[in-house]
């Protein structure tokens, strides 16, 4: 964990916006809470997120707010555009690699000018 928050700490002094997903909503939220405590504000996307408010989240997300977003791998795994961010951490593999591929995708679409 302390490797995570010195990367996203480099990251985000470096302009970077990062995509951290997990297979485990567990694993996100004990992620939240330890860079909460490191002042790193993120925005945070589970399967619980109601699809208005999930909608709210990432438009701010992608106008600038937080430069994590912390989202379980099922719930990011679709319909989301997340172009803002240009760095996507698997913080816990799975094992369908697709499923991992389709959720880094959200980071990239067809237009993109980042």
């Amino acid at each position: 964990m302390d490797a995570l928050v010195e990367l996203l700490h480099k990251s985000i002094a470096q302009g970077h916006r990062i995509l951290v997903f997990s297979q485990f909503t567990s694993v996100l939220k004990n992620i939240g809470e330890k860079i909460s405590g490191e002042k790193i504000p993120f925005s945070y996307l589970d399967g619980t997120i109601k699809l208005e408010e999930r909608i709210n989240i990432v438009k701010k997300f992608n106008k600038g707010k937080n430069s994590v977003f912390l989202i379980s791998l099922k719930a990011g795994g679709t319909g989301l555009n997340l172009t803002s961010a240009d760095v996507v951490i698997h913080f816990d593999p799975w094992w369908n690699t697709a499923v991992e591929e389709q959720a880094a995708d959200r980071t990239h679409r067809i237009g993109q000018k980042m």
